[in-house]
């Protein structure tokens, strides 16, 4: 698969174990403890391939079996699981969809008007052996199993009893629920062999939980409490053509400016629905202690 400048440095990232970054990125965090790959956020601007970048680490995951620790004879015949999930049914189907484009050979790969689609190594021409689409559940020959599903309103409910190996939570900041779902639905369910757990969306001003994932954002621009974030900006997608990319900064930078920025940068921006200024009410996290309401203020 042909890759973008953000895709190659997340993946490079998020795939390498936290007690290697020292070495190799000269990064550190406050806490690396707990998961393999720790807690990863991509947090990029719009339409530079965060889902198709989802679907080759879970493949990759699945080929693999990573956080099995088994000799060869049992690996082959043991149960293994990775999920993708989402608010939107839209954005699992998408997910699921590309895990197939990629398997059949149907990923068409544009390159500067370039188009060819991808070219599979032998070794994983039979890797799928079946699916379904009602379960958004495709399945391996290695006997792991690839599941795309949404939680809507339900708070990841519908997780009860499943362990995994890698969970990806696509447009996180559209949850109604993400701090609740963070700590005890989604966490939880990686317990017994889980490696690594991905958020991945672009800043939305009016998404439900778009102050929520700002602090977990700033959390991994500061490496604390095993949290890494990346941003990333329209122009490192190559498969973009240059000058679509500039007409449609154009366009924004005229109409809209925050949404330029939004769009474009991957930024945080206010506006919408949303009353207050994001860092207003950043500035309520940091509050010693509740105060009385002042009559006449």
């Amino acid at each position: 698969m042909s890759l973008n400048e953000f895709q190659v440095e997340y993946l490079t990232k998020s795939t390498t174990p936290r007690k290697e970054w020292p070495e190799k990125f000269g990064l550190s965090f406050d806490d690396d403890e707990g998961m393999y790959f720790g807690r990863n956020i991509a947090c990029p601007s719009n339409q530079i391939g965060k889902t198709v970048m989802t679907a080759i680490k879970h493949l990759w995951l699945n080929y693999y079996k990573i956080g099995l620790d088994l000799d060869d004879k049992l690996i082959d015949t043991t149960y293994y699981a990775t999920l993708n999930i989402s608010p939107q049914s839209r954005q699992t189907k998408a997910c699921y969809q590309y895990v197939k484009e990629i398997l059949e050979e149907r990923f068409v790969i544009d390159e500067e008007g370039k188009k060819r689609t991808n070219k599979l190594s032998p070794l994983v021409k039979e890797f799928m052996v079946g699916d379904n689409i009602n379960l958004g559940e495709i399945r391996f020959s290695n006997k792991s199993i690839f599941y795309s599903v949404p939680v809507g309103h339900d708070q990841a409910s519908s997780l009860a009893g499943g362990q995994f190996g890698f969970i990806s939570y696509d447009e996180a900041a559209q949850s109604h629920h993400l701090k609740a779902e963070l700590g005890a639905k989604i966490l939880s369910r990686l317990i017994k062999y889980g490696v690594g757990l991905d958020l991945v969306s672009t800043p939305e001003v009016d998404a439900p939980s778009h102050q929520d994932y700002l602090q977990l954002v700033k959390l991994g621009a500061a490496r604390q409490q095993g949290w890494w974030s990346m941003t990333g900006s329209l122009d490192q997608n190559k498969f973009i053509s240059t000058a679509q990319r500039t007409r449609i900064k154009a366009d924004l930078l005229a109409t809209d400016k925050k949404k330029y920025r939004q769009v474009v940068f991957g930024e945080f921006v206010t506006g919408g629905k949303q009353f207050f200024d994001t860092a207003e009410i950043a500035r309520m996290w940091r509050l010693a202690g509740k105060q009385r309401v002042r009559h006449g203020h």
